[in-house]
């Protein structure tokens, strides 16, 4: 079993990597890490290569955008003993017509209601899919507990 990691910040977000994850991480993985952080240069870390080190455990892997990450959510849930899901996904631009490709499910009702809230829709997704969410979602936000879930009444 793994850990699906859903992250379109990826360079913004390495000193979290290196702290959720470096028990799996190990010493010299953290330090790649954090040497692709900081970059002098001023541009922004290699995000395949830091995709790279953190999948090189085996255990970890990591999506940067909402098309790819739902692949693996509608295709594969099963496969992921721990979902960490950053909530808003927008940073990483995707189509209508590429998400309703993977989930037929997906309209123009749900794309107008969790655009910016990614994240809600896997949630939603994977409780109608009958994963036990309670012990294997955790959202990754910077939101305020008083914004609610998208479609939380449902």
């Amino acid at each position: 079993m793994k850990i699906l990691y859903v992250e379109d910040e990826l360079s913004e977000n390495i000193p979290r990597i290196v702290r959720l994850f470096s028990k799996f991480l190990g010493k010299k993985r953290c330090e790649e890490l954090e040497k692709s952080g900081s970059n002098e240069t001023g541009f922004r870390p290699d995000l395949e290569k830091v995709k790279a080190i953190v999948e090189d455990t085996h255990i970890i892997e990591v999506e940067r955008s909402f098309p790819d990450a739902l692949r693996k959510i509608v295709h594969a849930p099963d496969r992921y003993a721990l979902f960490l899901i950053d909530r808003n996904l927008s940073e990483s631009e995707y189509e209508y017509d590429e998400i309703k490709i993977i989930d037929p499910s997906y309209n123009e009702t749900c794309y107008d209601t969790f655009f910016e809230r990614e994240g809600d829709y896997f949630l939603q997704k994977l409780v109608y899919q009958g994963v036990d969410v309670m012990t294997k979602f955790y959202f990754l936000t910077a939101y305020s507990v008083q914004d609610e879930l998208r479609n939380g009444k449902e």
